[in-house]
């Protein structure tokens, strides 16, 4: 049976044959007898967790500004429905020295373009991990976490590094810790003993700080570590203060209690060049509690790339030449400051063999006795028989399809039975109802191995079959791995619910229709309404959390809310951008997309108009990964595909052209939140257009025909109508009657022959006469890949600008007494900055939009007042409404969401749009 089991896991890579260093643990499987003995050691001052200590980090307030900024998520385990939870996650497979090749390879081949080492690491990373966190619970990756492939270091022994305060309270420490990282690190190297820390004697008020001031490569989120060395004697609320691009974010964090290892503090937006107080970390000294001294050590910016050394015999030492992000937990182990017996524990320097126990032993070392918690491994199946479906593994003493019989740690059974059921039952009922269902079974995979990690109940999920046409194709959406790791979340939730024996809190959806509009007089209203939610989301949200930045990257500490609006004050010219988070007892959600403002003190001439919610398969890229031997891969990276925040690079067009906006979701439209009327111009941004589709292919189709009439009411009567897109064209043609004749009567085009590509460049004598050299993003660019561009032909219209192989890219068309223009091209993917501004700025002017007035000047202030602000710049939101004062919030979890702002994204995961009714199951 074991034999045969082999063959078929081997048939899941045509290099696994090659690859495999044994078979079993090529497998993952690491029956009883191979498993190792020695047992997994502690860490030095490791103790039990106590009742009633505080958390290991919480995010809290500054005291000097009523709001402070955050990036995100925040780890901060205070409120929600896994408050005080561990959950320790394995990312399964990653690239790997393979002694048999003689040079990195990935543990899966290439199959359906599709790696699983990447799908695993993709999934959890960018969704499950950020989820988990948002719900209150600590997670510990056992894989890195960041995919930024740069990565800075500021040790307290090198540059960067400075002590502000009296000398005297800062002193040498005896214990071990960081020193400046090299190049490369050799596999036996802990990099936490390689040099010394520092103390900071604490006392009741602030006196003195350490700073921590990296050299950043360039602009970026970057999730930000810090390391300390663990004693009895170190505080337990050691001050922290990230210092970002959107202001500062404070933290406690626990000191007596996992030290020597990288603390995930939280994911912020920080600017290349940036002064010391928006890119640097400080740690102070002020403590409440009975500690006596700070441990000073290190502070890590990014991900970084691969840095472990490795060869075989004679052949050259060589680092994988990937984001340690995509490496195996093997590497991530050593990194993480681990003894060589938990990544190496048969001293056989055979790294694949040391992986599979390593996700275990990596588990055990880092748990503390009496962390409420639980290990989940994520991985997708391979059979090589067409094979499909869902499963989920405790650990048991036979092989994979044998019979049942569960050995390992007592929980796990429970675990399994809830996320197994969650996952199946949210795959039937919001994808797929004919989605094959294989069940919770045993085997001895090396993941679960209770000798190896006995203190955890722990699981294994299969998701889907790589290998097979059918699952692989849904692996590829984005939608698909949400509806997974949403599922994984509150499977976990249940679970520590019913063990606990507590009512189950599931954490809700963020808003799909927002809008913010200039009421006049020097106020701004930000509007939203509940999502509509599909049969598997979370619960409603009891409460609001409005964020708010100048650059749609970076966010400020958030507004609670307990109604569905809040008005504020704005400055004259000034830019500001917002989105809107939901919390109830579970948790908080996802931010929503962005919306955005320039502060008018009369109602703004423009509306911007989001319309592009689409995330689907068809967005992603693939990357050459040929010096792998993986040809070309398709990657699921939601910076690159549809972030939620494209209003942003139109809003800062219009600003820089010195006029006033409005902006809204498209579903804002629909809840009615903002009218078409009283506006000049109408910008409404397609992105890449849609076919109507299948729920599982996720594509919502043109809008539909009542918001048509209304777009075409409104230009027949005055309007001036800009829609931008890639595929839009093609999206009406083939659509309803209405989306047909909208596209001929009111946009004055049709779809011709053939695909359009850049570059781009305006027509003689048009409006865009002379705008030449227009080049659109590939999905490397900022944005997402334009994809190809209909050619248009005029139907009634003019042509007002082509592309690459001469068609129409443009076309204008009087209609009534109003004007329209589509653009076959996304505007936001116009990769020139100076370009896109131009661009925008002469369809303004077409639209005859005018300019702001100029705003007073005061003491010799600049227009626009001492608020207006630049992009990038911290919002400091004094005394506005509902605001929150120096303390956590009464209500809300401490999560804060802000971006991945990438993840502003994350939204346009949690809800469909122009979807039916709200349903519930829960």
């Amino acid at each position: 049976m074991i034999r045969l089991l082999l063959a078929t896991c081997l048939l899941a890579s045509p290099l696994a044959l090659a690859q495999a260093s044994s078979p079993e643990h090529d497998c993952g499987l690491l029956p009883p007898e191979l498993e190792p003995r020695e047992p997994v050691p502690t860490r030095p001052f490791e103790r039990p967790v106590r009742p009633g200590e505080p958390p290991l980090v919480q995010r809290t307030w500054g005291t000097d500004r009523a709001l402070r900024s955050n990036g995100i998520p925040q780890p901060t385990p205070r409120t929600g429905a896994l408050a005080g939870k561990h959950v320790y996650l394995s990312q399964g497979h990653g690239f790997t020295y393979t002694n048999t090749l003689s040079r990195w390879a990935t543990q899966r081949g290439n199959t359906q373009q599709i790696v699983e080492d990447l799908v695993s690491a993709e999934s959890m990373n960018q969704w499950l991990i950020p989820m988990l966190q948002l719900a209150g619970a600590t997670v510990f990756p056992i894989r890195e976490s960041d995919f930024n492939p740069a990565m800075v270091v500021v040790d307290d022994s090198g540059g960067g590094y400075s002590e502000v305060g009296a000398p005297a309270l800062f002193s040498a420490s005896s214990e071990p810790g960081m020193a400046p990282l090299p190049a490369k690190l050799d596999d036996r190297v802990n990099p936490f003993a390689r040099g010394a820390t520092r103390l900071l004697q604490a006392a009741s008020a602030p006196s003195a700080h350490a700073d921590f001031v990296p050299s950043l490569p360039a602009d970026g989120y970057y999730s930000v570590y810090v390391t300390y060395s663990a004693k009895p004697g170190r505080v337990t609320d050691a001050h922290y203060v990230v210092r970002h691009a959107g202001g500062e974010t404070h933290f406690r964090l626990n000191q007596q209690r996992h030290g020597s290892t990288w603390i995930l503090l939280g994911r912020f937006f920080f600017r290349a060049g940036a002064p010391a107080e928006r890119a640097s970390v400080q740690v102070w000294n002020d403590t409440a509690g009975a500690g006596s001294h700070v441990s000073v050590d290190a502070v890590r910016f990014g991900g970084g790339m691969g840095l472990v050394e490795r060869q075989v015999g004679s052949a050259p030492l060589t680092t994988s030449g990937r984001p340690r992000a995509e490496e195996s937990s093997r590497y991530a182990a050593q990194f993480n400051g681990a003894p060589q017996a938990v990544y190496d524990p048969n001293g056989d320097r055979d790294d694949r063999n040391d992986d599979i126990s390593t996700r275990s032993r990596y588990t055990a070392w880092a748990h503390e006795s009496g962390e409420d918690a639980v290990f989940i491994s994520w991985h997708t199946n391979a059979s090589g028989t067409g094979g499909r479906g869902t499963e989920v593994f405790v650990y048991g003493p036979g092989a994979p399809n044998t019979a049942y019989e569960f050995t390992g740690v007592p929980g796990s059974e429970e675990l399994a039975q809830k996320v197994y059921a969650e996952l199946v039952g949210d795959i039937k009922a919001a994808w797929d109802p004919a989605w094959k269902t294989r069940g919770v079974k045993s085997a001895y995979f090396g993941e679960l191995g209770p000798l190896s990690n006995p203190e955890t109940p722990a699981i294994l999920m299969e998701m889907a079959f790589h290998d097979q046409v059918d699952d692989a194709a849904q692996l590829k959406h984005p939608r698909f791995r949400y509806l997974l790791t949403r599922a994984v979340l509150q499977g976990v939730i249940k679970y520590f619910a019913a063990k606990d024996g507590t009512p189950v809190n599931l954490p809700p959806e963020p808003p799909t229709a927002l809008a913010a509009r200039n009421l006049g007089g020097g106020q701004v209203e930000l509007r939203w309404a509940p999502p509509t939610l599909d049969v598997a989301a979370g619960q409603e949200a009891t409460t609001w959390i409005v964020y708010q930045g100048r650059d749609g990257l970076s966010w400020d500490d958030g507004t609670p809310v307990d109604g569905m609006s809040l008005t504020m004050p704005l400055s004259q010219g000034e830019l500001r951008y917002f989105r809107v988070s939901g919390v109830n007892a579970g948790g908080e959600s996802f931010p929503s997309q962005a919306v955005g403002v320039v502060g008018s003190p009369t109602p703004a001439p423009v509306l911007i108009v989001n319309g592009f919610d689409r995330l689907d398969s068809t967005l992603g890229r693939s990357d050459d990964l040929s010096n792998w031997n993986l040809g070309n891969v398709f990657r699921v990276a939601q910076l690159r595909m549809n972030d939620g925040t494209y209003v942003r690079h139109h809003g800062d067009a219009v600003a820089a052209a010195g006029r006033a906006f409005d902006s809204a979701t498209h579903g804002a439209l629909a809840e009615g939140l903002v009218s078409l009327q009283g506006y000049l111009l109408v910008d409404w941004i397609a992105g890449r257009g849609q076919q109507v589709g299948t729920l599982a292919s996720v594509r919502a189709g043109p809008p539909p025909d009542v918001l048509l009439a209304a777009l075409q009411a409104w230009v027949e009567a005055g309007g001036r109508l800009v829609v931008s897109g890639s595929s839009f064209a093609g999206a009406l043609a083939a659509g309803s009657g209405a989306a047909q004749a909208f596209l001929q009567q009111v946009l004055g085009a049709q779809v011709g022959t053939g695909s359009g590509a850049p570059p781009l460049s305006g027509s003689p004598g048009g409006v865009l006469d002379g705008l030449a050299g227009l080049q659109l993003d590939d999905g490397l660019g900022g944005t997402y890949p334009a994809g190809g561009l209909d050619v248009l032909t005029a139907a009634g219209g003019q042509v007002w600008a082509v592309e690459g192989t001469g068609g129409a890219a443009a076309v204008g068309k009087t209609t009534g007494a109003g004007a329209s223009v589509l653009l076959a091209f996304p505007v936001e993917t116009v990769l020139a900055e100076d370009k896109r501004r131009e661009l925008v700025a002469r369809l303004l002017a077409w639209g005859s939009v005018p300019n702001l007035p100029q705003a007073p000047v005061a003491d010799g202030g600049t227009p626009g007042g001492e608020d207006a602000g630049t992009p990038g710049e911290p919002v400091v939101l004094e005394g506005v409404p509902g605001g929150v004062s120096g303390g956590p919030r009464a209500a809300g979890c401490g999560c804060a969401g802000a971006g991945l702002s990438p993840l502003a994204g994350w939204a346009l995961l949690a809800a469909f749009a122009w979807k039916t009714g709200r349903s519930r199951r829960r």
